[in-house]
């Protein structure tokens, strides 16, 4: 049934607001065209972390996704998140994308799983399999780290990509070894699911490691560079890759580093500075970026030759 071919770099978008909080959909389709221009870029993903779903309402988060569609128009796949701690409500959420043009949905476990619920199988088959099943749509799995509640065991992630509408993973477990290990799960099912790293802080190490590739908010911002990242490796041209990675070191080091809720702020300050996007707005309680960190902002995206010395 795994018909959507899922590889290269996957921007997660980051959602653009206007000062007064509303979705600036103009931003929006700048930045979809800025990610599409890149050779290497193999889909998008809207509504999810780096889209602030959270700070989304159900009309918001289908306009978004409508609008990411409408400009993609068919030449990569769209991914759209589903974000919701009640199973009926993920199930609409599923659906609106759907309607809005979505080709799959990338769905987050729910935090009420971090209860226990991704140390055995039944709840996550369940929720996923009702999704797919009624919403009528592929699915992203999303990996969490092992060690957070929400991370599925190797034998609950051997069951999930063994279901026929999985078409992926985002596999953020935050550790090379357990990423390994679901790598060596995920080529096991039958047919193989697609792995898209999202091993933000260890990128080259993931890609050298295998998968199909990276699925990430940053590539709002460096969607080309991880495109030469990804290409270098894949040709086999190790010091090439290293010498991409180690100009972004200092640029995803400061995205991702604590407090991690931060990140996507500086990421939209970062293409505020880049002449992308007018505004750095992000809804509360999310807050904006200290002046001291736009200033170690603007050195790293300097030293990543982003921006003029």
């Amino acid at each position: 049934m795994r018909q959507l071919n899922l590889q290269g770099v996957v921007p997660a978008l980051l959602t653009p607001f206007n000062t007064d909080l509303g979705i600036d959909f103009n931003a929006l389709t700048r930045l979809v065209d800025r990610t599409l221009a890149v050779d290497g870029v193999g889909a998008l993903f809207g509504v999810g972390h780096a889209g602030e779903v959270a700070a989304l309402d159900r009309e918001e988060r289908q306009e978004v996704t409508r609008v990411i569609a409408e400009r993609v128009g068919g030449r990569v796949p769209v991914l759209a998140g589903v974000y919701s701690d009640s199973l009926r409500e993920a199930v609409q959420h599923a659906k609106d994308a759907k309607a809005a043009g979505a080709n799959a949905v990338t769905v987050f476990p729910p935090p009420i799983f971090a209860d226990g619920a991704c140390a055995s199988h039944e709840m996550p088959l369940l929720w996923h399999r009702t999704i797919a099943e009624d919403a009528d749509i592929p699915l992203v799995l999303f990996q969490f780290s092992p060690g957070g509640g929400l991370g599925y065991t190797p034998a609950t992630l051997a069951k999930l990509v063994a279901l026929p509408y999985v078409v992926g993973i985002k596999e953020g477990s935050g550790g090379m070894a357990p990423y390994q290990l679901n790598l060596e799960i995920c080529r096991a099912a039958a047919p193989p699911v697609p792995v898209l790293t999202s091993h933000n802080s260890a990128i080259l190490c993931s890609l050298a490691a295998g998968g199909e590739g990276i699925l990430s908010g940053s590539g709002s911002v460096i969607a080309a560079e991880l495109a030469q990242m990804m290409a270098a490796v894949t040709r086999g041209d190790l010091f090439g890759a290293r010498e991409v990675h180690e100009k972004l070191r200092p640029l995803t080091k400061f995205f991702y580093k604590p407090p991690f809720i931060d990140m996507h702020t500086r990421m939209k300050d970062a293409l505020v500075m880049l002449g992308v996007l007018e505004h750095a707005t992000v809804r509360p309680p999310l807050l904006p970026t200290s002046d001291a960190d736009k200033a170690e902002l603007r050195a790293a995206l300097q030293f990543a030759g982003l921006l003029g010395k």
